[in-house]
Formats: C-alpha cells, sequence, structure tokens
C-alpha cells in the first residue's frame, strides 16, 4: 500500500522498473500512449520482501503476471471467512469497511494528507500517485468526525488576535 499505485500499474511491472539498489520503482502509465513513467521510493522491507519474490519466483518480464481481476478475486478470498468480505473496522466508530485492492491507494492518499497536508506535500502525493490534475488528487481529502473535532477545537482554543477581539 506504500506506492499507491493502481492495480492495472502493479500487474504490468517489469522487472526492469525495479532498482533494488536506488529503492526506486518506476510505474509505467497504462493508459496513456507514448512512454509516460513515474518513479516512486520504496521502503526497505518492501525492497527486501520483492527482491526476495523475484529470487524465488520463475518470472519472464513481468513481476507480478496475473490479471487485475484476479488481484481482487484474491483479496475477496483473504477476506471470505472475515465479515463476508468486509476485513476492515474503523477504529473510532467501528463500522466495518468493503476491501478492493483501490482501498489501499485511498488508505495511503489520506494517511500521507494527514501526516503532510501542505502544499508540498499535497504536491509530492499528486507526484507519487500519477495524477495530472491536482483535482484527481484532492479527492482523497477526507476527514472523519474525529479529524472535523480535532480542526474544531484548535479553533476556537486558538489565541484571538487583538483584530478579532470585541
Amino acid at each position: 500500500w506504500t506506492t499507491g499505485m493502481r492495480v492495472s500499474e502493479l500487474v504490468g511491472l517489469r522487472i526492469d522498473d525495479f532498482d533494488p539498489a536506488g529503492h526506486i520503482l518506476t510505474i509505467r502509465h497504462l493508459k496513456t500512449q507514448g512512454e509516460r513513467y513515474r518513479q516512486v521510493p520504496l521502503r526497505s522491507d518492501v525492497v527486501g520482501e520483492l527482491q526476495d519474490y523475484i529470487q524465488r519466483s520463475d518470472l519472464q518480464g513481468r513481476i507480478f503476471p496475473i490479471h487485475r481481476l484476479t488481484v481482487n478475486a484474491i483479496l475477496r478470498s483473504m477476506c471470505k471467512g472475515n465479515l463476508a468480505g468486509k476485513c476492515l473496522r474503523h477504529p473510532v466508530s467501528n463500522l466495518s469497511h468493503r476491501v478492493s485492492a483501490h482501498s489501499f491507494r485511498s488508505a495511503l492518499a489520506v494517511h500521507w494528507l494527514r501526516r503532510n497536508g501542505e502544499v508540498e506535500g499535497q504536491k509530492a502525493l499528486q507526484s507519487m500517485l500519477g495524477h495530472q490534475s491536482f483535482n484527481t488528487t484532492a479527492r482523497y481529502f477526507k476527514l472523519g468526525l474525529m479529524d472535523v473535532k480535532k480542526v474544531y477545537e484548535e479553533l476556537w482554543d486558538a489565541p484571538s488576535s487583538p483584530a478579532t477581539k470585541k
């Protein structure tokens, strides 16, 4: 979930897209014509797991030689015994949520924006997700009740400036 890849990008990864020394993954845009791509950083633990997987597997070109629909089928089968396909529970509301491969992309975006919602962080997320328009990235600005309460409390707990005092 740390790369923000689309499922189609995941199943399209080639062995030469992986640079373990640089901790970089090159993600080719499959929806566009020509050679448009983005590079995303990889955490050390992900690099190690991916290297192990590639060494254990007899791969010919693609890292994950499966169809994109198979990814969601695998995910559904992993969740089958867990609330009929609802694997995740919200920590506050305790509501269960359906999980799809896209859920992980969304989770990265929301986590990223909560950690670094400043302009620089927003632009970095746009690049990480491969969005041409920031409006597409802005869809991930999701605030839960606890987030809204925190912002609200900070608004009213902040000291007033002399111009706003009555």
